[in-house]
Formats: C-alpha cells, structure tokens, sequence
C-alpha cells in the first residue's frame, strides 16, 4: 500500500491512529504534511509493528519526523527505511524495539527519543542533519537507549543525551563507528557509555544506497547476536557487520572450534 500526498493542519499527514494496535509492512508512506508531529504517520497509544516499510520525503518544518510513536505500549520496528523527511523517528514514552532500520538523509534529527526504554540492535544512522541521536527525558520520565552495532555517520552532532527536572537520561553504545561526525557527542546533564568504538568512513554504496561496499570498516566488527538476518534479509556472519546491511561475502567468516587442553 502507498499512502502519499496526505495532509493535516495537525499531526499526521499520511496516517493518524489513535488508541488502536497496527501493524504495517511492506508499505511506503511518502510526500506527506503536517502542521504538527508526525507528517508521515502519527501512532499514539496503541501497539506497534512496522516491517519493511518506506517513510520517505515527508515534511512539516523541525517536527515533521516521518515517524512519530507516542505513548505506546510497545513498539517493533524492523527492517525499515526512514529517509528524507524533515526528521526521522521519533519515539515518546515508548518501550521499544529497533533492529536493522536505516535512519538516513533527513534534514533535521535522525532518531529522537523523549522518555521511555528503547534496545536498538543494528541501526545506520547517516546523513542527518542536525543530531543523529537526541535522548531526553519527558514530563513522565528519562530516557533510555541501548544500541548495539550501529553506524553513525555524516551529522552535526552525533549522540545528544539531555536532562532537566531530575529526570536523568542515559545512552548506552557498544559496537559504533563513528564518521564524520562534528561532535561525537554533548552531553547535557546525561549519561553516555560507549564501549568498542572505530572510525572511519563506512564506504556505502552511494547515492542514497546505505548497503557496504567490500572495503567498508564496519565489516565484521560488531558484537554477536540473536539478530540472524539483515535488512535484506541475508544471513549475518558470526561476527556480524555493523549497521542495518550485511555485506555478503559467505567465505568471509567460518566458525572455527578449538581444542580446549588442560595441563
């Protein structure tokens, strides 16, 4: 299903649900505006699953994020491209779950984050204007991220964790790399950790095609997991990429099992 050309002198220009659980897959959801949140789709209070889906090219001034989930149970967002909006995602009070999601190309902020707990596993954040990651907390409390295998690339400012009226909020990073990135991060009364850091440029395809290339740093340099699969679909190595692609090369990495002797 396409749904474009959408608007609203509020929030969601492509799509409003209110109170309700959705699922939505394999669907794009383009050139949409909004005078509010949310030009593209604007979900509040229900359950959430989006899969493989396109938001792409939605508009609205600083706030017009093509995705914005607020207040929702839980959300699960897989294996979707969130490109060339005013802003990318933004999740409000959410407990959420992110994995092989490209977050790219938007003229403002990539991710943003107010309140809520969120675990995102092989996220590539690149070409974002502003902040590719904004934590803060809410009126309801902190927020919380933990990313695992991400890349981070071509942003004003790279992770941006915010805190005031003693609501702490804190970021967690293992397995980044980091590129071009004027501030890696600006911590405002937060809290960031980040272990297994590298840097270098991620050697995408180009021209908006945010796969690897066979030179790419960010090969085999992540932290295993139980994410089996990439944004494609094709199988992760052992020692899986970083990012939402895997580049496949299936002579890359072979599991070696070796004897253990005691002496």
């Amino acid at each position: 299903l396409s749904i474009t050309n959408g608007y609203a002198a509020g929030s969601g220009g492509g799509l409003y649900v209110y109170g309700a659980s959705i699922s939505i897959s394999g669907c794009h959801v383009y050139s949409n505006t909004s005078g509010s949140l949310g030009s593209g789709l604007y979900l509040i209070g229900g359950k959430v699953t989006l899969t493989n889906n396109v938001i792409a090219h939605n508009t609205g001034g600083d706030y017009g994020y093509g995705v914005v989930i607020d207040m929702g149970h839980s959300a699960l967002l897989s294996r979707n491209h969130i490109v060339h909006n005013s802003s990318g995602l933004r999740l409000w009070n959410n407990w959420a779950t992110l994995v092989n999601n490209v977050i790219a190309g938007n003229e403002h902020n990539g991710l943003f984050i107010s309140g809520g707990e969120v675990q995102a596993w092989h996220t590539t954040l690149a070409n974002n204007g502003a902040d590719g990651v904004s934590v803060m907390n809410s009126g309801q409390g902190g927020g919380h991220l933990v990313m695992t295998n991400t890349i981070i690339a071509d942003s004003a400012v790279g992770v941006r964790v915010t805190d005031y009226g003693g609501r702490s909020s804190t970021v967690q990073l293992a397995a980044t790399l980091w590129d071009n990135v004027t501030d890696t991060q600006i911590v405002e009364g937060g809290q960031i950790t980040r272990t297994r850091d590298f840097d270098g440029d991620p050697a995408f395809v180009g021209s908006g095609d945010y796969h690897l290339t066979a030179v790419s740093p960010a090969r085999n340099r992540g932290w295993p997991s139980d994410v089996q699969q990439d944004i494609d679909g094709e199988p992760r190595d052992p020692l899986p990429d970083l990012g939402a692609d895997e580049f496949f090369d299936p002579d890359s990495i072979r599991q070696v099992y070796l004897p253990l002797v005691m002496r």
